[in-house]
């Protein structure tokens, strides 16, 4: 499997391709670059227990909330939802 790099880092490489001489050469350059910044982000919104809408209202001690989804307390899962609020 091939390496996988990050969007600005693909970004970088292509600006790195550009040339001063030949703007013929830069347009394809150019739009590889738009379109790699149109693409979504791969890593999705992380939403910790204080922005989940299934948490308790006031935290323990040590920062975990009350979750109703698991029935216990929390610092993060799988099953969040932000809140609307």
């Amino acid at each position: 499997m091939a390496d996988l790099i990050d969007r600005q880092a693909a970004i970088d490489a292509l600006k790195s391709q550009l040339s001063d001489w030949n703007d013929d050469y830069n347009i394809p350059v150019r739009k590889s670059i738009e379109n790699i910044e149109r693409l979504p982000s791969a890593q999705p919104e992380i939403i910790f227990c204080e922005d989940c809408k299934h948490r308790g209202e006031t935290p323990i001690a040590d920062g975990r909330y009350w979750c109703d989804i698991h029935d216990s307390f929390m610092y993060y899962c799988s099953d969040v939802e932000r809140r609307e609020e």
